[in-house]
């Protein structure tokens, strides 16, 4: 699953894996495709305004070459999330929505792939 767009796409949940360092929006695509969002190697996030209703409208990552004043005094990102990205280590996403949840992840790496089955 490459290339997936996520304009659109409704978040019908979010999950922490603590021990993996892993945070998982669970999505379902326009065309009814369910998928998951997965950040790994997650230091720290804030998500705000999840609701009834969630529809993604981008995720955009900012590494130290992309990060700019402007886009953390937008998002509000503390100093020393912004030392890490600065330091090449992580990446800043920043999740802006149609309506609802939006917000930011600081982690390693973000990949897009099919919901996992329940065993």
């Amino acid at each position: 699953m490459t290339d997936v767009n996520l304009h659109d796409a409704e978040v019908m949940g979010i999950e922490h894996d603590e021990d993996n360092k892993e945070l998982v929006l669970k999505t379902v695509l326009p065309s009814g495709e369910k998928c998951q969002v997965i950040f790994q190697s997650v230091e720290w996030w804030e998500l705000c305004s999840f609701g009834v209703q969630n529809v993604l409208f981008s995720i955009a990552p900012f590494d130290k070459h992309s990060l700019t004043k402007a886009i953390i005094d937008d998002q509000d990102i503390p100093d020393q999330y912004v030392q890490l990205v600065n330091e090449g280590h992580y990446v800043l996403f920043v999740i802006k929505a149609s309506i609802g949840l939006e917000g930011w992840v600081i982690a390693k790496k973000m990949h897009i792939g099919p919901v996992a089955e329940k065993v």
